[in-house]
């Protein structure tokens, strides 16, 4: 697997804030909208479920990381680790909705096999897609901050070049009346004294 993929996927910042709301986000549109119409029945439980179930998947993942996974994963990356880690947590949350639904009373349904697949291949699918997209805005960035300093060094060189043409310019034009108005100062003192047109422009 290439380096990319492994600092996405593998690393400790794959479980970032902003990729977990973002799978929690997601699931809570997928329970909003599965099991309310599956069963035909919109009560509010189904939200207190899923808050319940959030809590869980929040717990589990602190859980896994202060038991040796943060460390795992500092000293090395590991897709696997973070896939499977995921994997069980999809798992265990469809699996904790199904119970809850049911002793509750909004639901009669289990399926348990259907829950614990969906599961354990929806989060690690959540988690592949989301780390990847944010992989990328990282990535994104970075080259707009690069391209935006290469600019600035450039509009600088632009500048400097203006500076440095003024300079030579100056400089030039300075060296011009150095070297003429000798010669022009030597003219007029021959001319002193002679008013002839002729002589005059003999002279010059």
């Amino acid at each position: 697997m290439n380096t990319k993929l492994q600092t996405r996927l593998g690393t400790l910042s794959s479980w970032s804030p902003w990729t977990i709301t973002w799978i929690l986000a997601i699931r809570l549109f997928v329970a909003l909208v599965s099991d309310p119409n599956r069963t035909g029945n919109y009560s509010p439980l189904w939200l207190a479920i899923w808050l319940l179930v959030a809590v869980e998947t929040l717990i589990i993942i602190w859980m896994a990381l202060g038991l040796g996974l943060r460390k795992r994963l500092k000293r090395k990356p590991s897709v696997v680790a973070n896939m499977l880690l995921g994997a069980f947590i999809g798992a265990s949350a469809n699996l904790s909705t199904g119970g809850l639904a049911i002793l509750t009373g909004i639901d009669t349904e289990g399926l348990w096999h259907v829950r614990a697949v969906g599961g354990a291949l929806s989060f690690p699918l959540a988690f592949i897609l989301l780390n990847n997209l944010r992989g990328a805005i990282i990535e994104r960035n970075e080259n707009i901050a690069k391209l935006s300093e290469v600019e600035n060094e450039l509009l600088g060189y632009r500048d400097s070049a203006k500076q440095v043409l003024l300079d030579a310019n100056e400089s030039m034009r300075a060296k011009t009346v150095a070297q003429v108005s000798p010669a022009l100062e030597n003219i007029d003192r021959l001319l002193q004294g002679r008013t002839e047109d002729k002589t005059r422009l003999d002279l010059i």
